[in-house]
C-alpha cells in the first residue's frame, strides 16, 4: 500500500545503441572510462558505500539478476575517480525491465566535479554500448533535480512514474510499481 510520504519516482528510458560512441569519445577529453566488472577477487566497487557493494556483489554471484550484466562505469581524472554509474540487470525489484535490459543506478560524482557534464556522457556512453536491442532505464526521485537532468541532457525520454512498495514490511524487498506512459502511435 502506498502511504502519502513516499516519494513519487521518474522513469526515463533509452534505447540502446545510439548516440555514436565515437562522437562521445571525442568528448572525453583527460578523463578515462573504464568499467569494474565482479569476480571473486573484486567485491568492492570502488567510491560505492561496502553495504552496497557486497549486497549486489552476492545478487551477481548467486545469479538472482535476470543477466550478468551487473557493472560499473568510473570514470577517472588521472588516478582519481570522479563519477561512478552502476549498470544492473533486471531483477525481481524492477519487474517493468525486460530480462535483458539494464538500468543506470548508483549515480555519484566528487563535488567539485558536479556541474560539467560527467554524469551526462557516463549516461550517454552505457547507452551508447547498450545493445539496440536493450533498453536502458534510469530512475530517480522526481525532486532530485540533477538526475532528472542528467536523464533528459543524455536524451533519454521520460517513460512514467513510479513509487516503491514494501514486501513482508521491507523496502529492499519491495519494487518500483511503474506507471508507464501509453506509447506514441505509429506515424
Amino acid at each position: 500500500m502506498r502511504r502519502a510520504d513516499d516519494a513519487t519516482y521518474l522513469i526515463f528510458r533509452a534505447s540502446g545503441g545510439s548516440p555514436g560512441i565515437d562522437d562521445l569519445r571525442s568528448q572525453v577529453g583527460r578523463l578515462d572510462f573504464g568499467v569494474w566488472r565482479p569476480d571473486l577477487l573484486h567485491l568492492k566497487v570502488p567510491s560505492l558505500p561496502v553495504w552496497n557493494s557486497l549486497a549486489w556483489w552476492g545478487l551477481h554471484q548467486a545469479r538472482l539478476f535476470h543477466s550478468r550484466q551487473y557493472s560499473v562505469l568510473l570514470v577517472r581524472d588521472g588516478q582519481r575517480i570522479v563519477h561512478r554509474s552502476c549498470i544492473m540487470p533486471a531483477w525481481f525489484r524492477w519487474p517493468f525491465m525486460d530480462t535483458d535490459d539494464i538500468q543506470i543506478t548508483a549515480t555519484w560524482t566528487e563535488p567539485d566535479q558536479r556541474g560539467r557534464g560527467i554524469a551526462t556522457l557516463a549516461a550517454q556512453m552505457i547507452v551508447a554500448t547498450a545493445r539496440p536491442d536493450q533498453t536502458v532505464w534510469y530512475a530517480t526521485r522526481e525532486l532530485n533535480r540533477s538526475s532528472v537532468a542528467v536523464s533528459r541532457s543524455a536524451g533519454m525520454e521520460l517513460a512514467g512514474t513510479a513509487f516503491r512498495t514494501k514486501r513482508f514490511g521491507l523496502r529492499p524487498l519491495g519494487s518500483l510499481v511503474v506507471q508507464l506512459k501509453e506509447p506514441p502511435p505509429d506515424a
